[in-house]
């Protein structure tokens, strides 16, 4: 960084002028509220205009996967480590190392994972009200003893007869239980990562009237597989923000 400046107290002076953005948007499709990458923009632009305080952002780390969609094809699955330079008008600066990520079915997950990054990185340094933010501390994930990047509460599935309600999907209806909880297991993250305040435990308690996934029948779990494609995919639709912003499904 380079020697104290204007931009420390620049970076104050748009703390004070900011206003409260709240989730205003709403998804009809998933049934939540959400907080968009215009609104954080439209507030924020005047503010740093007036304080002058601009970003320029530098793509550190990049890492681009694919995983399999409900239509049998793929999505582009890209993390990106960006870092968001904050100038005052006297040449001093400070820097904000984020991460962001993002799926795409088409060319846009790179756009999106910066979208995401820039959305945080000024939402963080300039401790912006957003009115309900969730505590990170309100929302608790079941561990698993299988070391993973982000551990599934998918434990189990069980095997039941004709008295199951819920019918297969032709996508998993050849799979054996086991295979139901490794394709579980793989959807996890990035259902995860395309909805993070997503209670698990009340989605299954909605959808299927269990309380843990090891309740599950194989009929139900077979489902629950192609839910969380279906999510996957709607999420990552071009140009779609909002579910990567989180709200509870189901």
């Amino acid at each position: 960084m380079s020697e104290p400046g204007k931009i420390f107290k620049a970076i104050n002076a748009v703390m004070a002028d900011l206003a409260a953005i709240g989730k205003d948007r709403n998804n009809a499709q998933q049934g939540f509220k959400y907080r968009g990458i215009d609104d954080i923009y439209n507030e924020m632009h005047g503010p740093l205009t007036k304080h002058g305080v601009f970003t320029v952002p530098t793509v550190l780390e990049s890492e681009r996967s694919q995983v399999p969609s409900k239509s049998g094809g793929t999505l582009n699955y890209t993390v990106l480590k960006m870092q968001y330079r904050f100038y005052a008008d006297d040449g001093s600066f400070v820097d904000a190392i984020v991460q962001g990520e993002a799926m795409d079915s088409g060319d846009k997950s790179s756009n999106k994972a910066m979208a995401v990054a820039h959305k945080y990185a000024l939402l963080q340094t300039f401790c912006t009200p957003t009115e309900d933010q969730k505590d990170p501390d309100e929302v608790a994930h079941q561990a698993s003893t299988t070391p993973r990047v982000s551990a599934p509460p998918i434990t189990s599935v069980t095997q039941v007869g004709a008295k199951s309600k819920a019918a297969k999907p032709k996508t998993t209806a050849a799979m054996t239980p086991e295979q139901v909880l490794v394709k579980l297991n793989e959807l996890y993250n990035p259902f995860i990562m395309a909805y993070p305040n997503t209670n698990f435990a009340h989605l299954l308690k909605e959808r299927y009237g269990v309380s843990e996934s090891s309740q599950m029948s194989s009929a139900q779990s077979a489902d629950l597989v192609r839910f969380m494609e279906l999510e996957i995919a709607q999420a990552s639709a071009p140009g779609n923000f909002q579910g990567f912003q989180g709200g509870p499904i189901g």
